[in-house]
């Protein structure tokens, strides 16, 4: 197995500096049992950042088919493959929703850096990384409490408002008073996607009982 590696590693090195990087891809994707993808999966990371971008879009879509099949394989590499999303490698987004339940936290901690390159992304990558949100606000909407200033900011585009405000939802359930700001500007979202209103009627529900709350205990 451990040769396996080596020759991935020498094969990408080789192929590093060309845009024919196919022979690498190809070696890499002959192997699909999962003792051999354990040890594709490292090499596959580590030329996402080194490689040239043919490269790391080959690398990427490997990681992509290893996420589907084993999804715990990447999980160890959250950290380096986020790193890699911030650096430019957007691609690599569509593997972020299928290792967040294996580890969470390391995501977590990128998820403003993140959220901040909305506007960056092509459509195919503003989904994953919606869904990525969606995800986060469905198991601990508290994570996304402090980006709701960020998040409000995007309602503005129709492509992404429902999702996000249905995020900003559930962050209203658990932290009715990081909305409490945002009340006007949701409103306006309201008027001008009518749609959106019953999202927009549960966070007013939601601010306006903990307010209520707080006056009965004063």
């Amino acid at each position: 197995m451990q040769t396996i590696s080596l020759v991935c590693t020498a094969t990408c090195w080789k192929y590093r500096k060309l845009s024919l990087s196919s022979p690498c891809l190809s070696l890499l994707q002959n192997y699909s049992r999962p003792p051999v993808m354990a040890l594709a999966v490292p090499v596959a990371v580590r030329y996402l950042q080194r490689g040239n971008r043919e490269l790391s879009r080959n690398m990427s879509s490997y990681l992509s088919l290893a996420a589907m099949a084993k999804p715990e394989l990447l999980a160890e590499h959250t950290e380096a493959i986020t790193c890699s999303v911030l650096g430019g490698r957007t691609m690599t987004l569509s593997n972020h929703p299928s290792f967040y339940p294996k580890l969470p936290h390391a995501i977590h901690r990128h998820l403003g850096n993140l959220t901040a390159m909305m506007s960056q992304l092509e459509s195919p990558e503003q989904q994953h990384l919606l869904r990525l949100i969606q995800m986060v606000a469905e198991k601990q909407p508290l994570v996304l409490s402090p980006l709701v200033p960020s998040l409000v900011g995007y309602l503005g585009d129709a492509s992404l408002n429902e999702t996000l405000l249905g995020a900003l939802v559930d962050v209203s359930q658990v932290s009715p008073a990081s909305l409490a700001p945002f009340l006007p500007a949701l409103r306006v979202v309201g008027q001008q996607y009518p749609v959106l209103l019953g999202h927009v009627v549960k966070i007013h529900r939601a601010v306006g009982l903990t307010s209520e709350v707080r006056r009965r205990q004063r």
